[in-house]
């Protein structure tokens, strides 16, 4: 029997215990009729040696103590229940040298810091969180004053955090490049909302990617107004996309605009005109001319729409 001897159990107040007597029969291992919230709040003991929890017996079903070693007839079994109670009346409470508390540890304060967590001098793991005896993840410091939350032994998953940014890390704590993934083809997060830009299949200014824009944009032309049945853009990058379906309300002119984003002078830029129904049989195209003009040509020609005529075009350019 595992135990700690002592002449009587020990004294406390009534206010914070209640304790069970029994006198056992011949082998009996089962005493019950007890009201136990928490087997980590009592003490057993018997003919006056205190119990092991797990060594010694084992509580179920919050009224039973079992015994692991049957009882001979006539011993005296004492269970204290020990209510909720503060350890010490203070402050702070300094643990010096290694300290195992079971059954659960919650730690309150209110409006200041709630719990400090101190490695000295070298950096490694500062908080080890384990499942089962082993190790799962953990929480750490590399570089003297970077924290990660790592996986557990072997894995590569983690979060590195640092002046520059938040970094994949190794279990170790070491950054890791290109080991770990944000969400997969099933658990994906939602929206990613950027004040800067995504670099794809690459790192260099080439394959940064700073904007991606849907919207709506008004044609204009000098000559007449016009009735806008559609008009979209997207925008990726620099590059621009538009597209319209207008019809005049009276005779244009040649000078068309409104295009949504100015054009880089220094490309060509071409579209065409999937439909129109002023003039027959001629094929027109889209060029994107400077600042937000635009003109639709026939050869040299540039084209306009006779009042009630329409026509559907769209056009890719760069913008600056």
């Amino acid at each position: 029997m595992a135990g700690y001897i002592g002449s009587q159990t020990p004294v406390v107040s009534n206010g914070s215990q209640r304790k069970y007597t029994f006198t056992a029969t011949a082998a009996q291992t089962v005493f019950t009729g007890m009201d136990i919230p928490n087997p980590q709040q009592i003490q057993v003991f018997q003919n006056g040696v205190r119990l092991v929890i797990t060594t010694d017996y084992t509580v179920s079903s919050g009224t039973t103590v079992t015994l692991v070693n049957a009882a001979s007839a006539g011993d005296s079994l004492v269970v204290i229940l020990f209510a909720d109670y503060q350890l010490l009346d203070t402050d702070a409470l300094t643990f010096t040298g290694g300290t195992t508390i079971e059954g659960g540890l919650t730690v309150d304060n209110d409006g200041a810091t709630v719990l400090t967590v101190d490695r000295a001098s070298t950096d490694g793991a500062i908080i080890d969180v384990q499942k089962n005896g082993s190790s799962i993840g953990g929480i750490g410091v590399a570089a003297t004053d970077d924290v990660y939350f790592a996986g557990g032994t072997g894995s590569t998953k983690g979060i590195y955090l640092n002046d520059n940014g938040v970094l994949p890390a190794t279990t170790g704590g070491s950054a890791s490049d290109a080991t770990v993934d944000l969400g997969n083809t099933v658990l994906r997060w939602k929206n990613l909302y950027l004040s800067g830009g995504v670099y794809l299949g690459g790192t260099g200014s080439a394959n940064k990617l700073d904007d991606y824009e849907e919207g709506t944009w008004t044609p204009t032309n000098a000559g007449a107004a016009l009735t806008i049945t559609e008009a979209k853009y997207t925008k990726v990058g620099r590059m621009v996309t538009v597209a319209c379906y207008i019809t005049a309300d009276a005779n244009t002119s040649g000078n068309w605009g409104g295009l949504p984003f100015s054009v880089d002078a220094t490309g060509t830029y071409c579209g065409s005109v999937g439909y129109q129904n002023d003039t027959s049989g001629q094929t027109w195209n889209v060029i994107a001319d400077s600042g937000t003009s635009w003109t639709m040509r026939n050869g040299t020609t540039s084209e306009q729409l006779l009042s009630g005529k329409n026509c559907r075009m769209t056009l890719t350019y760069f913008t600056t």
